[in-house]
């Protein structure tokens, strides 16, 4: 009974991991809070329960599942599910560095993004035959190889602008990304964030279209209240 409960846990936490996570209508489930913004922050885990910190890459979509799915060769080949003996093998060759475990992985398009996070090239994920999933390949690759040209190829523009906004955010500040960003929400929190790095005038707070933001822009940056002196 206790190993059929098991198979059931570990099956539901691949489906998971097959759904992705962005909503209908084209947004992203879990835009990062900042100052002002409302939204909330759901923190992205691998496929075995692992809350990922923010220079880690998120090696897949984000999924609440707190399901312990084996992550070695040995116990991934006793797992009957070819679902889940493929994530099994997506999630030991991530640790260990392993192609071999990815030429495990009996469905292509997940061998070929375990791939890519072995060895830094693109066409494993130009290979892949589903869009959603190519998207999320290249946002993978941005943040294993540290490369924000990557974000730039995902197709999807709602994962694209969150993939840059992250990448500025985690990996690497770099102000001029703002501007490519679509999402108004997530350029506004771009501009905010870097005007706090000094990396965007204050005089620039404008840009936000926020008004609660950028008044906040404005009254922490650009005309900040004199502190005042105790007695």
């Amino acid at each position: 009974m206790l190993s059929m409960r098991f198979s059931t846990a570990i099956l539901l936490a691949a489906l998971v991991f097959a759904a992705g996570c962005v909503s209908e209508d084209g947004g992203v489930s879990s835009p990062t809070t900042l100052a002002g913004a409302t939204n909330p922050t759901l923190k992205a885990t691998t496929t075995t329960g692992e809350v990922l910190g923010p220079d880690e890459e998120p090696v897949e979509p984000p999924t609440e599942s707190l399901v312990k799915v084996p992550a070695n060769i040995t116990n991934c080949l006793t797992i009957d599910n070819a679902t889940v003996r493929d994530v099994c093998f997506y999630d030991a060759a991530g640790k260990a560095k392993d192609m071999g475990a990815c030429e495990k992985i009996t469905n292509g398009n997940l061998q070929l993004k375990c791939r890519a996070r072995i060895v830094d090239n693109p066409g494993y994920c130009d290979s892949i035959d589903v869009s959603s999933q190519r998207d999320w390949c290249y946002r993978m690759m941005a943040f294993r190889w540290n490369k924000i040209k990557y974000c730039k190829m995902i197709f999807a523009q709602p994962l694209k602008d969150k993939c840059v906004w992250d990448y500025v955010k985690d990996k690497e500040a770099d102000p001029f990304e703002c501007f490519d960003i679509v999402n108004a929400n997530l350029k506004d929190q771009c501009i905010y964030y870097h005007v706090g790095l000094d990396r965007i005038k204050p005089a620039l707070c404008y840009l936000i279209i926020n008004e609660t933001l950028e008044g906040q822009c404005n009254s922490t940056y650009l005309n900040p209240k004199p502190k005042s002196l105790k007695p």
